[in-house]
């Protein structure tokens, strides 16, 4: 569809799923606004209209990545359920969108390499209420729900077990899933289970 029969609004779409593609693929540092526009299938001129430059551009782009995740996780955090159900859902959650995603997590430890500061500002404006979630895991050692575990441990297990399988996808496709996405789907829709039943056991008392 040519740019002129677009609205502005329409056209702005356009360009941030180019641009999402093109940094997915890149980085920040490795994009160009001419690759971006080219994605988009605009001039050059055009793109600036839109966007100034490539660094306003990303953080945009960077900040809508990072909030498929962050609303749904506060929504389950302030949940009146048991943690174990809470991890179950989030596992679900976590992985569904990196499914649809499967670039991000490339993303996120590439800019973290990059530029760790800038990257924890985006996710701090994201506003994870962790300090909740710590509160509800407190309460539940103290009731006899929950063993007496490093909460950094929890964190990190959590995240990494459902991160990895991305982060290593091309590999993982050539020798384990012969380079088939339906296979390696199957397994994350296994995972699932797996992940929760392991960080549960991690964090139930015996």
């Amino acid at each position: 569809m040519d740019i002129e029969t677009l609205g502005e609004q329409d056209v702005e779409i356009k360009i941030r799923e180019a641009a999402k593609a093109v940094f997915f693929r890149k980085g920040m540092d490795g994009a160009t606004m001419q690759e971006i526009a080219d994605e988009a299938h605009i001039c050059r001129t055009s793109l600036h209209y839109y966007f100034r430059n490539k660094e306003k551009l990303f953080i945009i782009i960077f900040a809508e990545s990072l909030t498929r995740i962050t609303p749904k996780f506060n929504e389950i955090i302030e949940m009146p359920i048991p943690m174990f159900q809470k991890v179950e859902m989030f596992v679900e959650n976590y992985l569904n969108v990196l499914s649809e995603n499967p670039l991000l997590p490339n993303l996120i430890v590439h800019e973290m390499s990059r530029d760790p500061q800038s990257v924890f500002n985006i996710i701090n404006t994201k506003g994870i209420k962790l300090d909740k979630l710590l509160i509800q895991i407190e309460m539940e050692k103290q009731a006899g729900i929950l063993r007496n575990f490093p909460i950094e441990h929890f964190v990190i297990d959590l995240i990494g077990m459902c991160v990895f399988p991305f982060l290593s996808k091309p590999l993982l496709d050539e020798y384990l899933f012969n380079n088939n996405e339906k296979i390696f789907q199957k397994f994350i829709q296994e995972r699932k289970k797996i992940i929760s039943g392991m960080i549960i056991n991690f964090m139930k008392k015996i």
